[in-house]
């Protein structure tokens, strides 16, 4: 649910003063530049004719929180995806709060996501050839692969730029 609308009651109906209230919030977002000025007149007709609080629930799900700064994305990670590092979750500045980079970054990354897949591979291929009482040491490859790619001195990545 949209962080506007907060734990409000979705059937619960508005008063006028909520709805200039919310016209107000989307004119801000388009001031900002997060909508066109085609967007807010169309959002804020559904604005106006709103008759509970869950009708202004699809005008700000697409819309940050009002009122928080959003961290401007630094380009690293997953192409697309910003990770949220907030610090008053963590109880200040945290030694958590910087992510962890796999040893070897995209190719051991992707090293670690396919060990499972071959360890079931050899499994099945040497439980058949040599036998079933010592193939499942296969799957020590997962925590081994864990370890290497992701273990000490795999370094830090600090996203708190």
């Amino acid at each position: 649910m949209s962080d506007y609308i907060g734990s409000r009651p979705i059937a619960q109906r508005l008063s006028n003063d909520e709805r200039s209230d919310a016209i107000q919030a989307l004119s801000r977002f388009e001031g900002e530049g997060r909508l066109s000025p085609e967007e807010l007149a169309t959002r804020t007709a559904a604005a106006q004719v709103a008759v509970t609080w869950g009708d202004l629930v699809p005008l700000f799900n697409d819309l940050p929180p009002i009122g928080k700064a959003q961290p401007a994305y630094s380009g690293g990670g997953v192409a697309g995806v910003e990770f949220d590092n907030n610090a008053e979750a963590f109880g200040g500045d945290s030694p958590w709060q910087g992510r962890r980079r796999a040893r070897g970054g995209a190719v051991g990354a992707t090293i670690m996501a396919l060990t499972p897949f071959i360890a079931i591979l050899l499994f099945f291929l040497t439980s058949y050839t040599v036998g079933w009482a010592w193939s499942w040491l296969w799957f020590l490859l997962i925590p081994i692969a864990g370890i290497i790619v992701w273990g000490p001195n795999s370094g830090y990545r600090d996203t708190r730029r």
